[in-house]
């Protein structure tokens, strides 16, 4: 199996782990779970948790770049193209971005799902904006094509 070199790890809080770790998940992503532990209260069992250490996730250094204002503006873009659902399977356009099959693959798709209905938000973003690139920032004040 060879190394990507555009992969690295991240370690991320606990926190921001149990947020991101949802969209994460088709890029190989890992987590360490605590342990339980049970202390007697009043003569009641009560369970204790020690706190998520950060955890590592795996993302490709190009989503890892991906800013919140990239995430709230092509949100919007996602919900004109799909009305806001991610995983949406066409036989001509597919994700929350309206991405055609063909681009999906000539702009690199592929490194993160065969078809964008089953990559994350973050992993079309990056794809969209390698479409999109030197054109600025999408349409955000209504619906007109990106």
């Amino acid at each position: 199996m060879r190394k990507h070199p555009a992969i690295r790890s991240v370690v991320l809080p606990a926190a921001l782990a149990s947020v991101l770790l949802p969209f994460s998940a088709g890029a190989g992503a890992t987590t360490t779970h605590s342990t339980n532990h049970h202390a007697a209260v009043s003569g009641a069992q009560v369970r204790m948790f020690e706190p998520l250490p950060p955890a590592t996730v795996r993302v490709p250094a190009a989503v890892a770049m991906l800013t919140r204002t990239d995430f709230i503006m092509w949100s919007r873009v996602a919900v004109c193209e799909q009305s806001g659902n991610w995983h949406v399977l066409g036989s001509k356009y597919s994700g929350g971005l309206g991405i055609s099959n063909v681009n999906w693959v000539a702009y690199g798709g592929r490194q993160f799902a065969w078809n964008a209905a089953y990559a994350t938000p973050a992993e079309q973003i990056v794809v969209a904006k390698r479409i999109n690139a030197g054109y600025g920032v999408p349409d955000q004040y209504g619906c007109a094509s990106w």
